[in-house]
């Protein structure tokens, strides 16, 4: 694929408001007036690779454009206004970004949205992004293969005692009938239920590996990880989550959908606290899943960073049994994430055991990537191509 059709592409314009191109910003005009307003691209993608960003912010005097979240690439731009309150700044291409970069505006020092680009939810609100075409995730682009669906479910969580939702990718050929593997698929710490589908492209990285035959067709489940049952307060308190997924949405999902109810066609998987949450449920219940992807930690880090305080991790010092409950034990981490020491420990712990010696364990290690969705795209990536493979 071209450079020109990569821009195009609507994988690097979608949000969860819109799924078409963004309208321009104007200026002027408007009902009742008898002057055309003046027009601009909110984004621009120029041949050379620079990307030009801009905002309305009239009444401005400075605005700067920064680079935010957990990224290898931290930047202050400042914006030069170049018609009546309409800011621009130039991400060049020499910058070597790519992917998913998340932005911050600054209005005369105020932190303000900028309606008119994309955004995604983020650290508990909706930040600003931008997607720069990355040359080794062509996976998730809008293709022309049969398309999956993604519905929104509601239902009543007897373990935290409110209503929930649930996000759920049924592959393209569901509607013709038969049953699926389910994935049980959580975020990471400060997002929700729709990060997966809108940040981390999950619909298009499904759709095409399975149109590929890279993939088993399979069902994905995605969970609000930030629930709590009433006296609940820390971050790595799990028994809320545990219940959600476990018993309320499990059952719900199994009432509902045309899924295989054995172990073997049951996996759950996460990112960040959702590795952890991941690692925590799956562990406890070899009953529940056959299989477990953490596309970061291990170890409940924040609560419990000692191997011995994570009792749910001793079933790894049974390898026989590990490797008789488990089809795949999948882990990945990006190269440059401020954790991988842990991670190095959680390889040495592994080691000791002999579970890294298990046909079913993979270990991934994306070299130049951080603790962000560029990373955990590439996980989903990997992980959707070993999961179910030898289900029955």
């Amino acid at each position: 694929m071209n450079q020109q059709s990569i821009i195009q592409n609507k994988a690097l314009y979608e949000r969860a408001s819109a799924f078409e191109f963004l309208p321009p910003i104007k200026v002027g005009g408007g009902w009742g007036s008898k002057e055309e307003p003046v027009e601009f691209a909110p984004l621009e993608y120029l041949e050379n690779g620079d990307i030009i960003v801009r905002i309305k912010a009239a009444g401005a005097k400075e605005v700067v454009m920064t680079s935010s979240g957990i990224t290898n690439w931290h930047f202050q731009i400042p914006m030069q206004e170049i018609f009546e309150g309409v800011f621009e700044a130039v991400i060049p291409a020499d910058m070597g970004m790519y992917g998913n970069i998340t932005l911050t505006f600054l209005a005369d020092g105020t932190e303000c949205f900028n309606p008119s680009i994309p955004s995604q939810y983020y650290g508990y609100r909706l930040l600003n992004c931008i997607e720069i075409p990355d040359p080794e995730t062509p996976y998730i682009e809008v293709r022309d293969v049969p398309h999956g669906a993604v519905t929104q479910e509601l239902f009543w969580s007897e373990s935290v005692k409110q209503w929930l939702r649930c996000m759920v990718y049924t592959p393209p050929m569901y509607h013709e009938g038969g049953e699926y593997p389910v994935l049980y698929l959580q975020h990471g710490a400060g997002e929700n239920e729709t990060c997966w589908t809108q940040n981390g492209k999950l619909p298009h990285i499904l759709d095409n590996c399975i149109a590929e035959g890279k993939a088993r067709p399979f069902i994905v489940v995605m969970n609000h990880g930030m629930m709590r049952r009433p006296g609940e307060n820390g971050i790595n308190d799990f028994a809320g989550i545990e219940g959600i997924i476990t018993e309320d949405c499990r059952h719900y999902i199994e009432s509902r959908y045309r899924v295989k109810k054995d172990k073997w066609n049951r996996a759950i998987a996460g990112l960040s606290l959702g590795s952890m949450q991941a690692c925590y449920i799956g562990m406890r219940h070899p009953d529940l899943y056959g299989s477990i992807g953490t596309f970061t930690f291990m170890r409940c880090r924040d609560k419990a960073p000692k191997f011995e305080d994570n009792p749910h991790l001793d079933i790894l010092k049974d390898k026989e049994r590990f490797g008789s409950e488990y089809k795949l034990f999948f882990r990945s981490i990006g190269g440059r994430e401020r954790t991988w020491q842990e991670f190095e420990e959680d390889d040495a712990f592994l080691s000791k055991y002999g579970i890294d010696q298990l046909p079913g364990y993979r270990r991934f290690v994306f070299p130049n990537e951080n603790h962000n969705w560029n990373c955990w795209r590439r996980a989903l990536y990997f992980f959707t191509q070993e999961v179910f493979q030898d289900a029955d």
